[in-house]
């Protein structure tokens, strides 16, 4: 697998949890007044639109779960990865962005560039760094 495949993993396994907390918030907060998961003062009856809401709350929270597993194993392997990158400016650069996630602003000020340099030449070089890493590995 190519380092630009391997990181957009994290991304896209982080891009659709985060799609899924925004439905579960959206289905929390829908309708006249908000969902309780307690039940109190609910009906459970089987045609219930609310009960309905409950079940569909607790299978997006396993499934959240599920993704957010999957998500630390993956940037826990990711890590070690980036750890081995001979040039550490380059494994800094990818660590900052796709395991920490911070935006290109931030990370050109805790390492000290212009921004457009930590997003274009840095990054690029270090994306690089990082395929010739995997291929020899």
């Amino acid at each position: 697998m190519r380092a630009k495949e391997y990181l957009e993993q994290v991304i896209g396994i982080d891009m659709v949890t985060n799609a899924l907390r925004e439905q579960q918030r959206l289905l929390r907060t829908a309708g006249p007044g908000s969902v309780r998961l307690d039940g109190v003062g609910r009906s459970t009856s089987p045609g219930d639109p609310t009960a309905n809401t409950v079940v569909r709350i607790s299978i997006l929270q396993e499934r959240i779960d599920e993704h957010e597993r999957l998500a630390n194993e993956l940037k826990i392997k990711l890590l070690d990865d980036l750890m081995k990158i001979p040039n550490k400016t380059h494994s800094a650069v990818l660590i900052n962005r796709y395991i920490n996630g911070k935006s290109w602003e931030e990370i050109a000020l805790i390492m000290g560039y212009n921004c457009d340099y930590a997003r274009k030449s840095l990054h690029k070089n270090a994306v690089r760094s990082f395929d010739k890493y995997l291929a020899n590995s």
